[in-house]
């Protein structure tokens, strides 16, 4: 596979993680594709190892959380701490356990977006593949408990066949 090929598979897997593509190719159309597919930085060859230190470190902190992403959210009439972990409607916590409160955030990121099984296997549990579990069923349906009291409500939804979405 060529770069560009690897950049658009890791992006359309859902994968957040930096990528810096390190090419011969240096005209603009190139770096322009590089871009447009996903990668965080593009460094064409001859590059000196400081300056691809330096390109590193800062796609590191972009990623760490540095770029401006929102440290809170708010649904319904829940507002979520990413800082302190919390979250609280009008007024109150709702505890919620490390792995509900991941699955939560991955469903605020994608703002009303289905989220697949497996996107939630690959980024709560780190599971590339489908165990065939029902973990995430399980998981959904204590959160359900928890967030969607009223079940005409429907805040945490089944699309069936796809996934689960999270109306505001």
């Amino acid at each position: 596979m060529s770069g560009y090929e690897v950049c658009k598979a890791v992006r359309e897997a859902g994968l957040r993680v930096p990528i810096i593509m390190l090419t011969a190719r240096k005209e603009e159309f190139d770096r322009v594709l590089g871009f447009d597919l996903g990668t965080d930085d593009y460094v064409t060859k001859p590059f000196s190892i400081k300056e691809l230190l330096a390109r590193v470190r800062a796609v590191l902190r972009r990623a760490a959380g540095d770029s401006g992403a929102p440290r809170e959210y708010r649904f319904g009439d829940f507002t979520m701490d990413l800082e302190s972990r919390t979250l609280r409607q009008k007024g109150q916590d709702i505890p919620l356990t490390r792995t509900e409160f991941d699955v939560l955030v991955c469903l605020l990121r994608e703002e009303g977006g289905v989220v697949s099984r497996q996107q939630l296997l690959r980024d709560v549990w780190r599971i590339a593949f489908d165990p065939g579990t029902n973990v995430v069923d399980v998981l959904v349906h204590r959160l359900r408990d928890k967030i969607d009291r009223d079940f005409e409500s429907k805040i945490l939804a089944t699309v069936r066949g796809a996934g689960y979405v999270l109306r505001a």
